[in-house]
């Protein structure tokens, strides 16, 4: 009897950013949550966004955020940690990082310092004015070195529940909606055609 092999990550990390390389997967699994930007907002393109309140993060630890994500078109999505309760402070992630057309995981390692216990904010915001769907899946809070899925801080991090414990600001019509989806619509909606 052949033994399943298992996906495991290696974790590769700069002085600024952290990128990962997963061996044995190509994409998420489960929902995705669609950030859907119709139209270019050079003025405050971070306004459109979305996050979850009430993690609780001890401002002693040190924590890992990964998530999976891709876009329409090449463009830039921001991503950060901050309290959400006054004074309302960012603190140990605040990324901006390119993101391509196609699925890619992300691990972005940070420090909980000046964070409220039971009261801080992960958000995905577009980092730039680009008018572009942006996918974002399997997403994950955890204490560095520990990666098992019993360990996510998060709530409903797949989007099973459709959007569920996550919150959305500057939705429009018109403008700017969020909706969840299946991972596989996403890829069979986005799919190139092959050439005959």
């Amino acid at each position: 009897m052949k033994k399943a092999l298992r996906p495991f990550i290696l974790l590769l990390t700069t002085a600024l950013l952290a990128t990962t390389v997963v061996f044995g997967q190509t994409a998420p699994t489960g929902n995705a949550a669609c950030l859907d930007r119709v139209v270019e907002e050079p003025e405050k393109p971070f306004r459109h966004q979305i996050f979850q309140n009430d993690i609780d993060l001890d401002p002693a630890e040190n924590y890992v955020v990964s998530f999976w994500a891709k876009a329409s078109a090449a463009t830039r999505l921001a991503v950060s940690t901050k309290n959400g309760a006054p004074p309302w402070a960012f603190f140990g992630l605040r990324e901006n990082i390119a993101i391509g057309t196609q699925w890619q995981r992300y691990e972005l390692p940070f420090s909980a310092a000046k964070a409220i216990p039971g009261k801080s904010r992960l958000t995905f915001n577009y980092g730039d004015a680009s008018a572009v769907k942006i996918w974002i899946a399997d997403v994950a809070i955890r204490l560095a070195g520990r990666d098992r899925p019993k360990d996510n801080l998060l709530v409903d991090a797949r989007f099973e529940k459709g959007l569920g414990a996550w919150y959305t600001e500057g939705r429009q019509a018109g403008i700017f909606d969020v909706e969840v989806s299946s991972v596989a619509a996403v890829d069979a909606a986005t799919a190139v055609p092959s050439k005959k």
